[in-house]
């Protein structure tokens, strides 16, 4: 959903402090941060989106921009 990639974009480019013109779909989270920061950035979805994602192997492998929308939009009610 348009809305999904337009919230993980703005909250992105908050916390990594980037332009939302930076952040695309094909965007690899470690481009942006290193493991540290994802593990922050994981807390901050979330919060955000009122989720918990279920389990590390999930997490790991959400490796790009896309992937992070498609998992939510599959996971979120």
């Amino acid at each position: 959903m348009a809305d999904t990639q337009e919230r993980v974009t703005q909250l992105l480019a908050r916390h990594f402090n980037k332009s939302g013109s930076d952040i695309s779909p094909e965007t690899l989270f470690l481009d942006l941060t290193d493991s540290f920061g994802i593990a922050e950035l994981a807390v901050a979805v979330e919060t955000e989106f009122q989720c918990e994602i279920r389990n590390d192997e999930e997490a790991h492998a959400i490796e790009t921009v896309g992937e992070l929308v498609n998992y939510l939009n599959a996971h979120l009610g």
